[in-house]
């Protein structure tokens, strides 16, 4: 397949079938995940994007243990609750706003193409799989910025070992870990290892100094 005279949802069906997974799996909470996915969101062969976050935890989340998922419902989880939306609706305020939070107010966003490629994508299909669910946001992503979607051997996701609904004092499932490898049988995982004083640190250095505190509240 040559990306120069092929069709824009043929290229993404086609890197749909052959990328690979990273993932880079937080333990603590502020273990560095925006800033590995920054090294790495230039790299020929690295698709990532620091805007996204909890790839598959938001998925689990919304579709426990799916893995095949309705069109509509897959493309209002995309652009209304994932962390894609800040990209699909990247001039809403609220989205505005944590992008702001996030550091990455200068981030390139080419919007309307990327609802254009989405809505493209997406009006043809009946269903949508939890392993595209992953990939889609980001190929769309690369897609909008002319990248080369043929050159990428994997999409470099970010996600935490735990979901939002499991405690500390009970323990963790694993099962996002368990999702990745069933998609992904040869994925790469990383486990971020931090300095317990500095992840206690980084919250105050990035949204304090930013934003005078925590959430940005002002009077």
């Amino acid at each position: 397949i040559s990306e120069s005279n092929t069709k824009t949802e043929d290229v993404i069906e086609h890197a749909l079938k052959t990328v690979n997974l990273a993932a880079v799996i937080d333990h603590s909470g502020r273990g560095g995940n925006a800033f590995f996915l920054t090294t790495f969101d230039n790299h020929p062969q690295v698709l990532a994007c620091p805007l996204m976050h909890y790839t598959y935890s938001y998925i689990q989340s919304e579709f426990p243990g799916q893995k095949q998922v309705d069109v509509e419902k897959a493309k209002s989880f995309l652009t209304e609750k994932s962390y894609f939306r800040l990209l699909y609706h990247a001039a809403n305020p609220m989205n505005q706003a944590l992008i702001y939070r996030m550091g990455a107010e200068n981030i390139e966003i080419p919007q309307e193409k990327i609802q254009t490629i989405t809505d493209q994508f997406l009006k043809h299909r009946q269903q949508v799989s939890r392993k595209e669910l992953v990939l889609l946001p980001f190929l769309i992503y690369a897609s909008a910025l002319g990248k080369n979607l043929l050159a990428f051997k994997y999409v470099l996701v970010s996600d935490a070992v735990s979901l939002r609904t499991e405690s500390v004092a009970k323990g963790f499932s694993g099962l996002v870990i368990d999702n990745m490898v069933e998609d992904f049988p040869h994925a790469k995982l990383m486990s971020l290892v931090r300095d317990h004083r500095a992840t206690f640190a980084s919250p105050r250095h990035q949204f304090v100094n930013q934003l005078g505190n925590m959430y940005a509240v002002t009077p």
